[in-house]
Order: structure tokens, then C-alpha cells, then sequence
């Protein structure tokens, strides 16, 4: 229900909107597969995640203080997704703390 609603809105949960998201994380994991990344992704039925360590991630570069990553961020995090806004808020209050 949270991945429906961060990625549809307000979009009623229906069997249409679940039938969408299992369509797009097959995609999304025969992709991974296609480019050896498979691992990267773990699901099971009630959780999508990542392994962030086995990224290259500005975004988790930032919250490690990684200089070059900490310079690159000027304030706009996905601006047009509304669910990011509460990133961005952070963001911008991990800033205010560093200088």
C-alpha cells in the first residue's frame, strides 16, 4: 500500500493499481537481471528494498557526508514527485546543521 501511494497518489488500491505495480517490479528485476544486478533488489510479499551499499547513490553519498555529494546538492530533491518533499526538508535541515 505504501509503494502504491507513493507511486500513484491518491489512487484508489485497486486490482488494476496492484495488477500495475507487480507489473512494474517484474520489469524492474528482469532489467536488473539483464545488466547482473539482480541481487541488488530483495522482495518478499510484503516488502520492496534495495541494497544500498551495492549502489553508486548521490542521494546515500549525502547522508554518508561525502563531500563531492554534500557540493552537488543545491537544494531540489525530485521536485516533481510530492512524496519527496519531506526528503527535501531534511536534506535541507542536514545542510543548515553542516555550515
Amino acid at each position: 500500500g505504501e509503494l502504491i501511494s507513493i507511486l500513484w497518489g491518491d489512487e484508489p488500491v485497486t486490482d488494476l493499481v496492484r495488477g500495475n505495480l507487480r507489473s512494474h517490479l517484474y520489469t524492474l528485476r528482469t532489467t536488473l537481471a539483464k545488466v547482473g544486478l539482480e541481487d541488488i533488489l530483495v522482495m518478499n510479499k510484503w516488502d520492496v528494498a534495495i541494497h544500498a551499499d551495492e549502489i553508486d547513490c548521490d542521494y546515500y553519498d549525502y547522508l554518508r557526508c561525502i563531500p563531492e555529494a554534500v557540493n552537488l546538492y543545491h537544494g531540489e530533491y525530485m521536485s516533481q514527485y510530492s512524496w519527496a518533499e519531506m526528503t527535501t526538508v531534511q536534506l535541507d535541515r542536514r545542510l543548515e546543521k553542516q555550515y
